[in-house]
């Protein structure tokens, strides 16, 4: 029997859309040459900045000096918020639905100015963050990231659930093996199609 869910965060529970953050780094006119000689450098940074596990700072320093000259930190800074994502008012309604059931937990690999704005977005959609979540487990508090085995360690042992009792809901295939791995009932969503999932279907129907 379920009693625990746990979500991932972006692209699961907001939706993350890949071509609008390309088109506006795009349009910051970083010539393709330097996208393709840094395209590596660039990918490795922004998972940096999205798991938090660096200062924030440091980590848009370094991207932009691979942006050139004509590129500020603010516009900079602008592309990356983009990386929050947009948080569908239906589907927040339905986890805040199901924080009455089941004790609802976030797993993310996330930074402080990200999770910021995604606390912003779900007040702005009429909730507050413990209306929705019991707790959150964030990677730029726990200085560590999915998907080591650590972070979901972390969780089990601070939640004090039972993982065989506990759906896991990720988008990334490597996290969605490590919690298989980890004894969870995992489920693998496609990016930001969580109302197709079938075992989120289920529990929906179940309310």
């Amino acid at each position: 029997m379920i009693e625990n869910i746990v979500f991932d965060y972006g692209g699961v529970i907001v939706n993350i859309h890949d071509s609008i953050i390309k088109k506006a780094y795009m349009d910051l006119n970083v010539s393709w040459f330097k996208q393709v000689i840094h395209y590596r450098k660039i990918k490795t940074l922004k998972d940096d900045f999205i798991n938090g596990l660096r200062p924030t700072g440091d980590v848009v320093d370094e991207i932009l000096k691979l942006c050139g000259h004509n590129v500020s930190k603010e516009q900079l800074y602008k592309v990356l918020c983009l990386l929050a994502g947009e948080l569908p008012k239906q589907r927040i309604c339905q986890i805040s639905k199901l924080h009455g059931r089941y004790n609802v937990f976030v797993l993310s690999n996330i930074n402080e100015l990200l999770w910021n704005t995604c606390v912003n977005q779900i007040k702005q959609q009429g909730f507050c963050l413990e209306e929705c979540f019991h707790q959150v487990f964030l990677s730029y508090q726990m200085h560590m990231a999915k998907p080591h085995e650590s972070i979901y360690k972390a969780l089990i042992a601070e939640a004090n659930i039972k993982p065989e009792k506990t759906l896991y809901f990720d988008d990334r295939k490597e996290n969605w093996q490590a919690g298989l791995q980890m004894g969870f009932k995992a489920s693998l969503v496609k990016q930001n199609h969580l109302e197709d999932n079938n075992d989120y279907i289920k529990l929906l129907e179940d309310l």
